[in-house]
């Protein structure tokens, strides 16, 4: 299993906007062969800090999820949002309950 935590740091007062690009986009990974789990998460101290925890079967999902034509759009529309570069870390999965 491969996991990915993105974070990323969303211009202030322009959360709302990005919240709802992550659920347009999310109705699309809900159908993707391979993603198990794909969660947007807000920080409580800090709203303009968006978390996406996902979970993909292996390393040619992840590949999938990030090669289509709407995960391409939302990178591009989320490009004017974001206050900083997304931190992205991919990991390997050991063990889960």
């Amino acid at each position: 299993m491969i996991s990915l935590i993105a974070r990323l740091a969303i211009k202030e007062g322009r959360e709302d906007e990005a919240i709802d690009l992550f659920k347009d986009l999310m109705k699309h990974v809900a159908e993707e062969e391979g993603t198990l789990y794909y969660t947007l998460n807000q920080g409580k101290k800090n709203p303009a800090e968006l978390v996406v925890i996902e979970r993909y079967t292996d390393k040619n999902a992840l590949e999938h999820h990030s090669s289509t034509a709407y995960f391409k759009e939302f990178n591009d529309k989320i490009a004017g949002l974001l206050a900083a570069k997304p931190v992205l870390e991919v990991m390997e999965e050991l063990h889960s309950i």
